[in-house]
C-alpha cells in the first residue's frame, strides 16, 4: 500500500507538470484561415475549379467543423477545449457511441489517368482527428504552440516559396556542390547552376541583408528565423549556408550527416573458436546458395565506410535504391489540379538501376518517402552504442566498455535503466506524441496550405481574363490574387524562367500537354516540380510531422548520450552530488565546464564522386553537431521533395524538442536516485534536467536553462519562446 501511494503522487506530480507547460488557448494562427475562398488554406481533396479555387465553400466550412469537432456547424472557428465524448448528453457528433463518419463533400472523378493503368482513386485525409487526443506521458497536444506561418505577399513566404524552386531546380545535384570552397557546376534541366540559383536567391530582401539589412515590421521570432539561416558573419546566402538548416552542426563540413551515412564495425572475431567434430559417417548438410552483402562482418561490416548497422545479430544498410533522376511530377495544370482533388497518384515512383548512399537532394527525398518516422534516429543510437558512447555522467548507471572511470559505475552496469533498452524504446516512444502534436497544429490550428498549392496559385494569378468574359486569375482568387501576383513579380526572373523550362523540359519528357491551353496563358509555368507522384500529403503543412519527430528524436539521443567532457564530474559515476551540478550551472563562471571538450565522431566520412561508396573526410566533426545536422536533413529533405517551407522545419523541430523535455521532465519523477542530463538546445542554450529521486518537491524533475547570450533564464520563459517572440499576449 506504500507503495501504491507512493506511486499516486508521483503520477499527480507528473500530470501537474504537464499541465503547468502552457495555458490551454494559447494558440494563433495568421488568420488567412477565415478569408474566403482559401487560396492559402490547406483544401487538397475538396473539389478545385480550373483556377485551382475551391468550388464549392460550403465544403470548407463542413471540412472545418468536421476537423474542429464542434456541435454548432455556424461557429466553425470558435476552438473548443477538447472533443465531445461519445453518448455524451447532448452529443450530435457521435450519436449511440459511433465513431464520427467524418462526412465531408469531396471528388470521385479526375482528368488524367495513372501511367500504366486507369483513373486514380480518391486519397483520405490522413489523421485530421489525432490533435484532440490526451497523452498519459508528456505533454498535451494544446500544450503546445507554433507561431502564425508567413502570410501570402510577405517577405519570408515569398523567399520559401523561391527556396523550394531552387530546390527542386538542383534537385539532382550532388550534395558537396552545397560546400563551403567547392565549385561544381552540375548541369540541370533549366539550365541553373548552383552559382546561378544562389545568385537569383539573394535578389530576394529575406536573403540578402546587404540590400535589405533591416526589414520592417518583423517579429522578433521572425529575425530569429532570418538570421538562423546564414553562417556567422555572412550577409547573403553562400554554398556554405544554402539548404543548410538552422543550427550550427547543419553548418558544418559534410551536408549529409554521418548518421546517415556510416555504419558499425562488426563484433570482430572470436577467440578459441574451435568446433566439435562430427562422426566421419555422418552426412553433411547439402551447401546451400551463398548469401552476399558487400563486407558483411557479425554485427556490422569490416568497416563504418561499409554502411552496415549493427541491429542485433542483424544489419541495415545505409545504401538504397533511389528515384530515378530528372523525373520530376505535377508540372502540367491537369495533374495538378487531379492531386489538389485528391487523387492518389502513389506508387508510380521511378527507381535508379543501382543503390548507393545518400549523393543528391532526390536521393535525400527518396529516403524522406518511405522511411518509418523514427528510422534515422533509431540507426543513429544504434551507431551510438556501437561505438561504445556512454550515457551522460550525470545518470546513476553507465553503459558501453569505457576505461574511463567518470562513465563507470563501480558495481552497476546498466541495461533496463539508463541503458540500451531504455533509449531503444525512449528514443521511438516520442515519436507518436509528436506526430499528434504535429497534427493538432495543422488541423486545429493552422491549416496552412501546402507549397504545390501556393506554386499553382503563384501559377494562375498571372492568367488574363479568358475569352467569352471568364474572369482573370486575379479575379478569381479575391482577397488572395493581388498577394499572388505581387509574389510572383517579386520571383527573381532568372529563377522564374528557369522553372519555366525545367516544367517544359518534364512536360515534354512525359508528354503531357500544357492542359487545355491555360499554362500556355500564364506568364510562367510557375508550378512547383514534385520529387513525388502523389505531391504532399493528404495534411496540412504546418506543422512538418518530419521536423516535429526529428526534434523530439534527437533531443532524447542528445540528453541521453555523453557529449562533453567529464567537467566538474569526479570519481566514478554517481559520484558527483547533484548539488554541485546544479551549482556549477548556476555560477556564470563555471556552467560552461560542464559544456566542454565535447565528444568527436570517428572515422568521419562523406560520399565518392558517384555516391557509390564513402571516402574518408578529414575535418572534425562532433556527436551533437551530427545529431543535429541529422535532424536538419530528415526535415529539409522533405522540403526538397516539396512538401514543406522553411519555417515548418524550423518552428516543428522547436516542437519537438519541446516535447521531448516534457517526457524526460516527467519521467525524473519515476527514478529514486539522485540524476541529470545535460545538452544544448536547437536555439543554443544550455538545457540541464534534474531529478532528486522522489523529493516531489519543487526541486525535484528541474529543468535548467542558460540563454545562448542571456544567461540563466525561466523554463516558462524558454517554453514560451515561438509565442513570446510574436508577440502573443499570455492568457
Amino acid at each position: 500500500m506504500r507503495e501504491a501511494a507512493i506511486a499516486y503522487g508521483y503520477q499527480r506530480r507528473a500530470k501537474t507538470a504537464a499541465q503547468s507547460e502552457l495555458d490551454r488557448g494559447y494558440q494563433k494562427n495568421n488568420g488567412e484561415v477565415e478569408v474566403a475562398p482559401y487560396c492559402a488554406t490547406f483544401t487538397k481533396g475538396l473539389a478545385h475549379d480550373e483556377y485551382g479555387v475551391v468550388k464549392d465553400l460550403a465544403a470548407v466550412d463542413i471540412f472545418k467543423v468536421e476537423i474542429s469537432q464542434q456541435l454548432d456547424p455556424a461557429q466553425p472557428d470558435t476552438p473548443k477545449q477538447h472533443t465531445p465524448f461519445p453518448d455524451r448528453p447532448g452529443n450530435d457528433i457521435y450519436p449511440k457511441g459511433v465513431a464520427a463518419a467524418f462526412d465531408v463533400p469531396h471528388p470521385d472523378m479526375f482528368r488524367q489517368p495513372v501511367p500504366g493503368g486507369g483513373m486514380p482513386k480518391w486519397r483520405g485525409w490522413e489523421s485530421p482527428l489525432a490533435g484532440h487526443t490526451f497523452e498519459l506521458e508528456g505533454p498535451d497536444c494544446d500544450t503546445l504552440a507554433m507561431p502564425e506561418a508567413p502570410k501570402l505577399g510577405s517577405d519570408e513566404l515569398t523567399a520559401e516559396i523561391a527556396e523550394l524552386y531552387a530546390m527542386a531546380l538542383l534537385r539532382d545535384v550532388p550534395f558537396q556542390e552545397f560546400e563551403t570552397g567547392q565549385a561544381g557546376t552540375a548541369p540541370t534541366p533549366s539550365g541553373m547552376t548552383t552559382n546561378t540559383v544562389i545568385a537569383a536567391l539573394n535578389q530576394l530582401p529575406w536573403f540578402n541583408k546587404v540590400t535589405a539589412p533591416d526589414i520592417q515590421h518583423l517579429t522578433p521570432r521572425e529575425i530569429r528565423r532570418r538570421e538562423a539561416r546564414f553562417l556567422s558573419g555572412e550577409t547573403a546566402l553562400t554554398r556554405g549556408s544554402l539548404f543548410r538548416g538552422s543550427t550550427a552542426g547543419p553548418m558544418t563540413g559534410p551536408w549529409i550527416s554521418q548518421f546517415l551515412l556510416i555504419g558499425s564495425t562488426g563484433r570482430g572475431p572470436g577467440a578459441g573458436c574451435n568446433q566439435m567434430p562430427l562422426p566421419q559417417a555422418a552426412a553433411q548438410p547439402p551447401q546451400q546458395a551463398s548469401l552476399t552483402c558487400t563486407n558483411l562482418a557479425p554485427g556490422g561490416g569490416g568497416d563504418v565506410t561499409d554502411g552496415l548497422i549493427r541491429y542485433g545479430a542483424q544489419t541495415i544498410t545505409q545504401y538504397f535504391i533511389p528515384h530515378l533522376a530528372r523525373v520530376d511530377h505535377m508540372t502540367d495544370l491537369t495533374t495538378w489540379l487531379d492531386v489538389q482533388d485528391g487523387a492518389d497518384r502513389k506508387k508510380i515512383d521511378c527507381y535508379a538501376d543501382a543503390p548507393r548512399f545518400i549523393h543528391t537532394p532526390r536521393d535525400l527525398a527518396t529516403y524522406v518517402h518511405f522511411d518509418a518516422l523514427y528510422q534515422g534516429y533509431l540507426n543513429a543510437c544504434l551507431i551510438l552504442l556501437s561505438m561504445d558512447v556512454p550515457a551522460d555522467r550525470g545518470l546513476p548507471e553507465g553503459m558501453g566498455n569505457s576505461t574511463d572511470d567518470t562513465v563507470r559505475h563501480k558495481t552497476r552496469d546498466a541495461f533496463a535503466t539508463f541503458g540500451t533498452a531504455q533509449i531503444l524504446s525512449l528514443v521511438t516512444e516520442v515519436a507518436t506524441r509528436a506526430l499528434k502534436a504535429a497534427r493538432r497544429q495543422k488541423f486545429q490550428i493552422h491549416l496552412r496550405g501546402r507549397p504545390e498549392a501556393v506554386a499553382g496559385g503563384l501559377t494562375l494569378a498571372g492568367l488574363q481574363a479568358a475569352a467569352g468574359g471568364g474572369k482573370s486569375g486575379v479575379e478569381r482568387m479575391g482577397p488572395f490574387g493581388a498577394q499572388a501576383l505581387a509574389m510572383a513579380d517579386a520571383l527573381p526572373m532568372a529563377l522564374k524562367n528557369g522553372v519555366n523550362a525545367h516544367n517544359l523540359a518534364s512536360n515534354t519528357a512525359h508528354g503531357t500537354a500544357a492542359s487545355n491551353g491555360w499554362i500556355d496563358m500564364c506568364p510562367h509555368n510557375l508550378l512547383l516540380p514534385m520529387a513525388f507522384p502523389e505531391g504532399s500529403p493528404m495534411h496540412p503543412s504546418y506543422a512538418a510531422g518530419h521536423a516535429t519527430v526529428a526534434g523530439a528524436c534527437v533531443t532524447i539521443l542528445k540528453a541521453f548520450f555523453e557529449l562533453y567532457g567529464a567537467g566538474p564530474f569526479s570519481g566514478s559515476r554517481g559520484e558527483t552530488k547533484l548539488s554541485t551540478i546544479v551549482q556549477h550551472f548556476e555560477n556564470d563562471a563555471t556552467f560552461g565546464d560542464l559544456y566542454r571538450a565535447p565528444s568527436l565522431m570517428p572515422h568521419a566520412c562523406r560520399t565518392s564522386p558517384d555516391g557509390s561508396h564513402l571516402v574518408p573526410y578529414a575535418g572534425q566533426l562532433t556527436i551533437e553537431g551530427e545529431l543535429d545536422k541529422l535532424a536538419a536533413n530528415i526535415s529539409v529533405g522533405r522540403n526538397f521533395a516539396g512538401v514543406h517551407y522553411y519555417t515548418d522545419y524550423y518552428e516543428s523541430l522547436r516542437m519537438g524538442e519541446r516535447i521531448a523535455v516534457g517526457i524526460l521532465q516527467e519521467q525524473m519523477l519515476t527514478y529514486r536516485e539522485p540524476l541529470s542530463m545535460r545538452f544544448r538546445s536547437f536555439d543554443g542554450d544550455y538545457m540541464l534536467l534534474t531529478g532528486t529521486g522522489g523529493s516531489l518537491g519543487l526541486d525535484d524533475a528541474v529543468v535548467h536553462v542558460r540563454g545562448a547570450d542571456e544567461g540563466v533564464i525561466s523554463f516558462d520563459k524558454w517554453w514560451h519562446r515561438a509565442g513570446d517572440e510574436s508577440g502573443w499576449t499570455r492568457g
